[in-house]
């Protein structure tokens, strides 16, 4: 079993990695059977926020822990009533997917500054629920600007945890911990491994100008490194669309991290950076990377 911590006002114990579960860019056999038994057997905390429906039919009868971001409509309600039920339209579209009367964490999905009426709304939305115990925990997802939610968390403390992007590229955790701390929310840390875009930074592997970055951490890839690294601090969700990805993210927790992890986290983050490397990645085989390196560059040129 995975070594367990306390996640802040929780009370409750958590592993240190966890899985978002996500389809993969091209057909996989056996998908989606063989990657929710994976998941399921790796007896952690499981993100079915994207395309709920694909995993409903596996998770029915489970004890699984399964945590969903949502809520995202309350910041274009009208009035509080309408944030309040736009709330309870994300839980009950998301539990009747997945066959489950409760859900252990939900995050609220804050991408933008809302105004007050929808913050308070959704607030009204989410207590009654954890009340009745459809929510186990409620916390606050910054999906967007970090100064947003810095902004909402300093008057509405009403988050046991708190889920924020940490990586070289995205720094809302940099902005965030502090308040976390002094609110004793739990800290949970995403996107380890995707850093905009929509790509896993190992997509990029091929580019990277150290080629020898795979064979630096004495058993560890680069992304297991990512994720160790991250892990021995707050528990990481990381975004896995094939057994074999759930099995690799799973090892990142077994194994001693060497140092050095900073200046190679560092090093992809420079190349990242390249806006040469999208240009070229343009014209990739892969549509799905192609369509992400077109944005990359329009955004750059903007």
């Amino acid at each position: 079993n995975p070594p367990m911590a306390v996640l802040g006002r929780t009370t409750a114990s958590f592993p240190p990695i966890w899985l978002s579960l996500q389809a993969p860019h091209d057909p996989v056999p056996g998908f989606p059977g063989a990657m929710v038994e994976a998941a399921l057997a790796a007896q952690t905390v499981l993100d079915i926020s994207h395309q709920p429906s694909l995993w409903g039919g596996q998770m029915r009868g489970t004890d699984a822990k399964l945590m969903m971001i949502g809520g995202s409509d309350a910041g274009k309600a009208p009035d509080g009533s309408a944030a309040a039920n736009a709330i309870h339209a994300s839980l009950v579209s998301t539990l009747s997917a997945i066959g489950r009367d409760h859900i252990e964490l939900y995050y609220l999905d804050y991408t933008f500054a809302w105004e007050e009426h929808q913050i308070n709304g959704a607030l009204e939305g989410l207590e009654p629920a954890k009340q009745d115990g459809i929510i186990g925990h409620s916390g606050l997802f910054s999906r967007g600007a970090s100064l947003a939610t810095l902004g909402m968390w300093q008057f509405h403390d009403a988050f046991e945890t708190a889920l924020v992007r940490r990586n070289p590229v995205q720094e809302d955790y940099d902005m965030l911990k502090d308040l976390a701390h002094e609110r004793r929310a739990g800290l949970v840390t995403c996107c380890a491994l995707n850093w905009g875009y929509d790509v896993p930074v190992t997509a990029l592997e091929s580019k990277w100008r150290r080629r020898n970055l795979t064979q630096s951490f004495y058993g560890l890839s680069a992304a297991q490194a990512a994720i160790a690294h991250y892990a021995r601090e707050h528990p990481v969700v990381v975004g896995v669309r094939t057994p074999q990805e759930i099995q690799a993210a799973l090892e990142a927790q077994q194994k001693t991290l060497p140092q050095g992890i900073d200046v190679l986290l560092s090093e992809i983050a420079n190349d990242y950076r390249e806006i040469e490397i999208w240009r070229e990645l343009q014209q990739d085989e892969r549509a799905w990377l192609a369509k992400a390196a077109r944005r990359a560059v329009a955004r750059e040129e903007a």
